[in-house]
């Protein structure tokens, strides 16, 4: 690729995202993701409004409702007695006020929807290992002896980008939470009444996430760190305690982020979605952030703004939401205007 391409380093939902706007504005790219191959797993993932928006309007639509659910509402609920403390109308109500619909869906159907429009961009098995740029362009070193020359470099390479260390220095906030996530199938679960829903029970320092994903219910637990799930059970509702008995295969992490940058880029790079500002998963708006960030810095070089106006154009916004999730504000809106700053975007 001749020094006036484009590289995205990172195939994942910020990646391919940004692969996909960039060819609707007219610019090629190539993306070099280090995984030799799309993932399959990784649980599920909310795309509201925001998110919804986007990617519709790439064209992904009807791909995405094949495999997607559309919740009805999304309650917050007690924790210990499940009483029903705030409920925000998504459904018919929510795609009515922002244009879109709230979706959830599995992580692995959103990746390979995303891949499927932009396979001939992606080169799996590229680490990115160190980045030299000079006069006119950049070029890009790659585990295994590989290199690539480009003429600007956009890292969507998640929480621990190797771009983001050629712009600013920095390192990883563990947040003193942990997370266990599972797939349940729906059979397992014991309580299916009533329509699809997002249901949140809220607890102290802890909190419970499950909606559905096609067959399957996505259940999310987060509770301080190194709280193993047999733990994270005690004192909840029955229902809630079920639930988590059923997710017998769950996984956990520690859930980390990083200190906010100065700038998102410098010189001929640029950083999206979690390199550039991670954020807690309190609001569902990390992977819509990152989308949002992919249309924007697309639109921004298709029409010769370059990184200086996609910054610009992103900041604030990203800003409030980062400020947002911190403050645990997850827990505070009970109606849909409360999101109209949010999902209205």
């Amino acid at each position: 690729m001749p020094d006036t391409g484009i590289a995205v380093v990172g195939g994942g939902i910020a990646g391919l995202t940004t692969a996909l706007a960039l060819e609707a504005a007219g610019l090629a790219c190539a993306v070099f993701e280090q995984a030799a191959a799309l993932p399959g797993g990784g649980g599920g993932i909310q795309l509201p409004p925001n998110a919804s928006r986007v990617l519709d309007r790439l064209g992904l639509g009807p791909a995405l409702d094949a495999v997607a659910v559309r919740p009805v509402a999304r309650e917050l609920r007690r924790w210990d007695d499940d009483t029903l403390v705030g409920r925000v109308e998504l459904g018919a109500a929510a795609e009515r006020r922002y244009g879109a619909p709230y979706r959830t869906l599995r992580r692995a159907d959103l990746l390979r929807v995303l891949f499927e429009r932009c396979a001939g961009a992606v080169r799996f098995g590229h680490r990115c290992i160190g980045v030299e740029e000079h006069r006119g362009g950049v070029e890009l070193r790659f585990a295994g002896g590989a290199r690539h020359r480009a003429g600007v470099v956009i890292g969507a390479d998640g929480l621990h980008s190797a771009i983001r260390g050629c712009i600013t220095v920095d390192d990883v906030r563990p947040s003193g939470h942990t997370v266990h996530r599972a797939l349940v199938p729906a059979a397992d679960v014991p309580w299916p009444d009533g329509p699809p829903r997002v249901l949140v029970w809220l607890g102290p320092g802890r909190h419970c996430v499950c909606y559905p994903v096609g067959d399957a219910v996505n259940v999310v637990v987060v509770v301080p760190a190194g709280t193993g799930l047999d733990a994270a059970r005690e004192g909840w509702h029955p229902r809630v305690r079920e639930l988590l008995a059923a997710a017998r295969d769950a996984f956990h992490h520690g859930l980390s982020d990083r200190p906010p940058m100065p700038r998102w880029h410098r010189g001929r790079l640029a950083v999206i979605g979690d390199a550039a500002h991670p954020m807690l998963p309190f609001l569902a708006q990390g992977a819509a952030q990152a989308i949002e960030d992919g249309a924007a810095v697309a639109v921004s070089l298709g029409t010769g703004g370059g990184f200086d106006r996609f910054e610009h154009s992103r900041r604030a916004r990203v800003d409030r939401v980062v400020a947002a999730v911190g403050a645990g504000d997850h827990a505070a809106p009970n109606t849909l205007t409360d999101h109209d700053w949010l999902y209205g975007c």
